[in-house]
């Protein structure tokens, strides 16, 4: 129960980083199944960080109380991710209907720093600089919706920010598997096997690849 709410937490944390900056991962296969000490201590913080946000910024302006509901209400769905999975979880997980709420906070939030500021221009400043970080965000969203072009750069994209991913080297090794490359093939599956020697697929891949190089032993061991 306890290693659910911790994921819940860090998937909504990774949502609301993501909302921010649009520029992570496509898809993340590279999550631990367990949440370590170290972690679960900065994810309790990190909640408690956001839970204080929410709470100044109904402080600043009440009338914004129902855009922070709708914005976290319409995350509350991702929390359910944990359940399905622990080892795979769709970290491209922005509720979007949640940029509603957001774009309201933000909006205000900019507003109400220019009226101190610049009180004159404050509508009209806002606006401006809400528009360059929207198009800061749209180029930032299109160049990580970019290595969806194909599953190799998917899956390599994956490996290139998590050297640790048990289902990146996975996929890679399939797709070795079938273009022939045995030894590449080998490699991966073998890199698998050595991060999670529970992942029973792994094994039998790396079974069947031993067999097509000849090694018999090795194959039945798998």
């Amino acid at each position: 129960m306890g290693q659910t709410v911790l994921f819940a937490a860090k998937i909504s944390l990774a949502s609301l980083g993501y909302w921010f900056w649009p520029s992570g991962l496509a898809v993340d296969h590279a999550w631990p199944s367990v949440i370590g000490v170290g972690e679960g201590l900065f994810l309790a913080v990190a909640s408690m960080g956001a839970a204080i946000g929410t709470w100044i910024m109904f402080r600043i302006d009440r009338r914004m109380g129902w855009c922070l509901t709708w914005f976290w209400v319409t995350l509350l769905p991702l929390t359910l991710l944990p359940l399905v999975s622990r080892l795979t979880l769709y970290q491209d997980n922005r509720a979007y209907l949640g940029g509603i709420g957001l774009a309201w906070i933000v909006g205000r939030l900019l507003v109400a720093g220019f009226k101190i500021r610049h009180p004159r221009f404050a509508t009209f400043g806002a606006a401006c600089l809400l528009t360059a970080l929207v198009a800061a965000g749209m180029w930032a969203d299109a160049a990580r919706t970019a290595t969806w072009v194909d599953s190799e750069h998917v899956w390599e994209d994956v490996l290139r920010k998590y050297p640790e991913s048990v289902l990146g080297y996975h996929a890679r090794g399939i797709r070795f598997s079938k273009a022939g490359r045995l030894d590449d093939a080998r490699q991966a599956f073998e890199r698998s096997v050595e991060l999670a020697p529970w992942s029973a697929p792994s094994h039998d891949y790396l079974g069947a690849v031993y067999g097509q190089l000849g090694d018999l032993q090795r194959a039945l061991g798998e």
